[in-house]
């Protein structure tokens, strides 16, 4: 095992051991997209669960709920899949970069140190998502573009980019971003080098597509009537723009980074550092910039971030919005390759002696970090445990969202249910929800879904309902004199009220 190898190890164990062991020693209860996923792996059947899928319970092609499903059901263990992935896709960055760079030591601490800054690694990591798989193939399809873009030759090379890209484009839609970003780089790269060989990776960009037209665009265009009219992803702007961008950067743990006046030099510099390093390139010319592997990838890396972007705001602005902060997750492993390339000629100063026991003293500090950090991140939102215990036991309890509701649900907080009732969700832009619980219904024959016809007196002749300020579910049958409200309690949490409701 050489050095770069070693050191990629290491770097998995201290992550895939601090992130395991914090996320079994907190609250590891699932958020709303966790449960869809669990709906969706508890199912035996293959079949069915293909069509669920399918029907708009889940917005992204099959390969993570197929894959996770060979691990059984338990939560934590799923989570702990993920965070192998997420450990995994990280070490394979780490371990290419430190046979290109020759420096393994220093791509090692610049990794961790990356890693352990970023918080939308915290919150991503664990979750039982797609999130951690798209992440690790990303590391795998990114790692052979650049040995593509380095020394465009080999059959074997395509042909893993071709199964890279296939899987990657079947673990989430927004692969097919990446894919067709690569694409771009490649096509700037042939006209730069005069080098058509570099079509054959367009080529293979080409044939991923058609490939996914032909198997899962049909089901895509069902998937994607559950975001109509009303989707949870809203047009992108300036701010969320600078927002995104700096959730890939590693963030100084002294300073409040919610903060434009941080945000905006955090990102201006990033961009400044690419613009300089393309400058450089282009006036360098193309035979000096590819006699080093290093600086050549550093180039596509940073043409492949900003395009993955470009890319997203065309296709949000001028077709549907894609704009969401967490499908650029991979674009995160882009940035460690950056940083490393801005900081390969750091002096490495040779201790002999104390090396050994230096290393360990970081991976042992980086990995108390990740321990640390991690346990702060809960997704469950607890707040629903205050609300049912306020409720008494032996009533039916209607949430106003479908979060509230599945949530609720699933880990029996109360005797949850949820009204189905499309012109007060269309009133309050909450398709989405209807859609996706109405989904839910009609795969899994869940009783606690009502529908407005089976709203009545002699099945709820008292009930509680939890009312967020927000959403407006029941004001019409309150307004209308249908149901009378007994009693109103408030304050426990902002937001939010319990009524207890009963028909005139």
């Amino acid at each position: 095992m050489n050095r770069s190898t070693q050191f990629s190890f290491f770097l998995f164990l201290i992550m895939a051991v601090a992130l395991a062991t914090s996320t079994a020693l907190k609250d590891h209860r699932l958020w709303l997209d966790e449960i869809l996923s669990m709906i969706l792996l508890s199912e035996d059947s293959f079949t069915h669960r293909i069509q669920a899928i399918t029907t708009g319970i889940d917005a992204n092609p099959p390969l993570f709920i197929l894959l996770y499903s060979l691990f059984g059901r338990g939560e934590l263990t799923l989570k702990i899949i993920s965070i192998l992935f997420f450990a995994g896709g990280v070490s394979v960055i780490s371990g290419y970069l430190s046979g290109l760079t020759k420096k393994p030591m220093l791509v090692f601490v610049l990794t961790l140190i990356i890693v352990a800054l970023t918080s939308m690694n915290y919150n991503l990591s664990s979750q039982i998502r797609n999130y951690s798989l798209f992440l690790f193939l990303s590391a795998l399809y990114f790692t052979d573009l650049f040995r593509f873009v380095v020394n465009p030759k080999g059959r074997a090379l395509l042909v893993r980019l071709s199964v890279w890209g296939m899987l990657l484009a079947f673990a989430h839609n927004f692969g097919l971003i990446y894919i067709a970003a690569s694409m771009g780089v490649l096509a700037l790269l042939t006209l730069w080098a005069k080098d058509a060989r570099y079509l054959s990776g367009v080529a293979v960009g080409l044939l991923i597509f058609c490939l996914w037209v032909v198997i899962w665009y049909p089901h895509f265009l069902i998937q994607a009537d559950t975001g109509k009219p009303f989707g949870w992803i809203k047009l992108p702007t300036f701010t969320s723009f600078l927002v995104t961008v700096d959730s890939l950067l590693p963030r100084i743990p002294v300073l409040s980074e919610t903060s434009l006046y941080i945000i905006i030099p955090k990102v201006l510099a990033f961009a400044g550092f690419f613009l300089a390093g393309l400058w450089r390139s282009l006036k360098a010319g193309f035979r000096e910039t590819f006699r080093d592997p290093v600086r050549i990838t550093f180039l596509a890396s940073a043409l492949l971030f900003w395009m993955v972007f470009a890319l997203t705001l065309l296709i949000s602005f001028g077709f549907t919005p894609i704009f969401y902060s967490r499908y650029f997750w991979p674009s995160h492993l882009l940035v460690i390759v950056q940083i490393v390339y801005l900081c390969r000629n750091s002096p490495v100063v040779a201790m002999p002696r104390f090396y050994p026991y230096l290393i360990g003293i970081f991976a042992i500090s980086a990995g108390a970090y990740l321990f640390r950090q991690n346990r702060k991140v809960t997704l469950f939102p607890d707040y629903l445990e205050t609300l049912s215990k306020a409720i008494p036991a032996r009533f039916p309890v209607f949430f106003e969202t479908g979060s509230d509701f599945l949530t609720a649900d699933y880990y029996g907080l109360s005797d949850a249910h949820y009204l189905l009732n499309w012109k007060v969700s269309l009133k309050n832009h909450d398709t989405l929800g209807f859609k996706i619980i109405g989904a839910i219904q009609r795969e899994y024959d869940k009783g606690e879904v009502v529908s407005e016809l089976s709203f009545t007196k002699d099945r709820f002749p008292r009930f509680y309902v939890v009312d967020k300020t927000s959403h407006h579910l029941f004001e019409q049958y309150i307004d209308s004199g249908v149901l009378r409200v007994r009693s109103v309690k408030g304050g426990a949490v902002a937001g939010y009220r319990i009524l207890e409701c009963e028909w005139q």
